[in-house]
């Protein structure tokens, strides 16, 4: 990344971390576990209403703990949504706009195609609390590492440990090295695995452990196997399912398999958990990293994933696009059967919050977009003081009425999303309103004047907004209308 771009983006002000921990009794720090689907819709669980899909573990785990319905992304998306979760601010700071992929299409799009490692990091902080820092599964934050042997590792950002797919993954059951066609189909089970072997590793250690599992489920392409989906057998057609077919006929039973398959090996991490004894010792965060992708005509290996109520998808800034599951248990530290519809709460407040719980004392060197979120874990309603933003500049191919303005803000109970040049106004009361259906922007001028005034502001702090570039769908919701 351009040392210029990194200078214009790092050290705005000087914000301070909350110098409190949550340490128990004999002083010690609690463990940290951040499970992070990919692709999960805020729909595609049991306990947030999905009628079908069984999700038994997930759905016990909200039970002994906390289950919020306002959780925000930072993106639509994946890599922008991980670098918020790590730097504590907002994508568009961080240069990271976009998917991640090759380093000729990031220079293309002027975004980043690594998260530049002098930012601050989340796990780097927890190290400096005195934290044991693991990463296992899907990474995002550069280019193929196993490809580009000069990208930054994980270890660079703050893990001592890490396991990644394709790169460093140790021989298995299903081969030596890691294979589309043969690991693909068991990747939460081989992530689990691993984060057992690393909680068995860590039983008898003083020190707390933060352990960040990022999983490639539900995301495409979903291969999954034919026992893996006998829960929904009723849901069989004529044709037979072929493992690894182009087209296939059933996308709601290859979805609803891959997410009960996921909930079925997490169910074995949860377990071990407790079996450990580590159970009032241990946060166990789960969440995704941005709403589900609907599937077009010509997709496969997909299936169709549910935003619940929300108007909106990946690569959307409504509601389905940016909203997604976030269930927190820790007993005797977070509420049991707790469903929290009021604390608005997103991934840049990560670092913040585990600040807190990691009692981490020193001040940061640049403004912070999150904000300390840890009395909302604690059972206590939170009141943001900033507002969320967001950034999309790239178009969005799945339908129309999923196509966002470019920007989006909410504050409060109020979203307003809207383009630069001030077209496609919209402002939603989402907490009255949540599928975003009905546009307040006329009956409240004074309201819209002082969100727009704050999103545009963000906008043009932004160090590249000037030149962009912005795809020329960015923000339109046009459609080839009959003529």
């Amino acid at each position: 990344m351009d040392r210029r771009f990194f200078l214009k983006t790092t050290f705005a002000a000087a914000a301070g971390i909350a110098s409190y921990g949550f340490a128990d009794s004999n002083n010690r720090k609690p463990n940290i576990i951040v499970i992070m689907a990919d692709d999960l819709g805020w729909g595609d669980l049991g306990c947030y209403g999905h009628q079908v899909i069984r999700t038994p573990n997930i759905d016990k785990l909200a039970r002994e703990g906390t289950l919020y319905t306002n959780f925000y992304c930072n993106a639509s998306i994946c890599s922008p949504t991980r670098a918020a979760m790590m730097t504590g601010r907002f994508p568009g700071r961080v240069g990271v706009h976009s998917q991640i992929s090759t380093r000729e299409r990031m220079e293309s799009i002027n975004s980043a195609y690594c998260l530049d490692t002098r930012y601050p990091m989340l796990p780097r902080m927890l190290q400096e609390a005195g934290y044991h820092t693991m990463h296992i599964g899907k990474w995002h934050l550069s280019e193929w590492l196993h490809k580009n042997p000069d990208q930054p590792r994980p270890s660079e950002y703050g893990f001592d440990d890490y396991l990644l797919p394709y790169l460093n993954w140790p021989k298995c059951k299903y081969g030596d090295k890691w294979q589309q066609k043969t690991h693909r189909p068991y990747a939460t089970e081989l992530f689990v695995d691993q984060g057992i072997k690393y909680l068995q590793s860590r039983e008898n250690s003083d020190n707390p452990f933060f352990l960040q599992m990022w999983l490639v489920d539900p995301h495409d392409p979903l291969i999954p196997k034919v026992e893996q989906m006998q829960h929904y057998n009723h849901m069989k057609p004529g044709q037979p399912y072929n493992e690894g077919d182009d087209k296939y006929l059933e996308p709601n039973r290859i979805w609803y398999s891959v997410v009960t398959e996921m909930d079925r090996q997490l169910g074995r991490l949860f377990d071990a958990v407790d079996r450990l004894g580590m159970s009032e010792d241990t946060y166990i965060i789960f969440t995704s990293d941005n709403g589900a992708a609907n599937p077009q005509a010509y997709d496969t290996y997909i299936g169709w994933g549910s935003n619940g109520p929300f108007r909106g998808q990946k690569g959307s800034l409504y509601e389905g696009g940016i909203r997604t599951p976030f269930i927190v248990r820790c007993p005797g530290r977070v509420p049991a059967g707790r469903v929290d519809d009021e604390s608005v709460i997103s991934g840049v407040d990560f670092m913040p919050t585990f600040s807190s719980i990691a009692g981490y004392k020193k001040k940061a060197a640049y403004e912070q977009d999150g904000e300390d979120v840890s009395y909302a874990l604690g059972g206590k309603t939170f009141q943001r003081n900033k507002p969320l933003m967001w950034q999309w500049r790239y178009g969005q191919a799945r339908g129309a009425i999923h196509q966002s303005p470019m920007l989006a803000v909410r504050e409060g109970r109020w979203k307003l999303l809207a383009n630069p040049d001030r077209s496609r106004i919209e402002l939603y009361d989402v907490a009255a309103d949540p599928s975003e259906l009905d546009n307040k922007a006329d009956a409240n001028p004074e309201l819209v004047r002082q969100l727009f005034k704050k999103l545009i502001e963000y906008h043009k702090s932004l160090p590249d907004a000037a030149e962009g570039p912005y795809d020329k769908n960015a923000g339109k919701n046009t459609y080839a209308w009959p003529k």
